[in-house]
């Protein structure tokens, strides 16, 4: 019998964020054989992936963005609301290429030097969940039935305490909210 899968779109944001998304992936794979061609996975991360975190059963391809900050002088003098966030001799501002080191304010630093690739990526993971394409790969299978819901679910995972998850969408949840409310059948709530 086939299951009935609504069009879902999975963000894991840091370190936490990328080993949720495995997981999820590694039950499909266990039970299915397969993602379902609705679901989607995108991984952003400031650290590059580890070698458990890639290959069949990890993240491969669009699954996984690479946001490191490499000048972060230059993003803070675009943004100068994230400077505050940054004290002389409280916060270390580095380069961010291997993690955020659980340090929100430069997980949120990632996610704004990097805003325009994310935006993109998650509206080309929005595209396919919503085309009709994958409608037509879900009608093929024998094991998934399409929702009748247009809408698309979209989950954000992440840690409360982490530096990248955190910052990226606990301390600044605007641009990946921004990009979700451009999508029709959305529902967006900021509280």
């Amino acid at each position: 019998m086939a299951v009935g899968m609504r069009r879902t779109i999975v963000i894991g944001l840091g370190g936490t964020g990328i080993q949720a998304l495995i997981n999820m992936k590694r039950e499909f794979l266990e039970y299915f054989k397969a993602v379902p061609p609705v679901v989607q996975l995108r991984c952003f991360d400031t650290a590059l992936p580890s070698s458990d975190e890639q290959g069949p059963t990890g993240l491969v391809g669009d699954e996984f963005t690479y946001i490191p900050v490499q000048n972060p002088i230059s993003v803070l003098e675009e943004y100068d609301e994230v400077r505050r966030e940054f004290p002389e001799g409280q916060v270390e501002l580095k380069a961010l290429l291997d993690g955020a080191g659980q340090v929100r304010p430069s997980g949120r630093l990632a996610l704004l030097a990097n805003a325009v690739k994310v935006h993109e990526i998650i509206d080309d993971a929005y595209a396919l969940v919503t085309s009709q394409d994958t409608a037509d790969k879900v009608d093929e299978s024998e094991q998934f039935d399409l929702s009748i819901d247009p809408k698309t679910t979209v989950y954000i995972v992440c840690s409360l305490a982490g530096g990248t998850g955190g910052g990226a969408f606990l301390d600044n949840p605007d641009p990946l909210l921004t990009t979700l409310a451009t999508w029709p059948y959305i529902i967006v709530d900021n509280r």
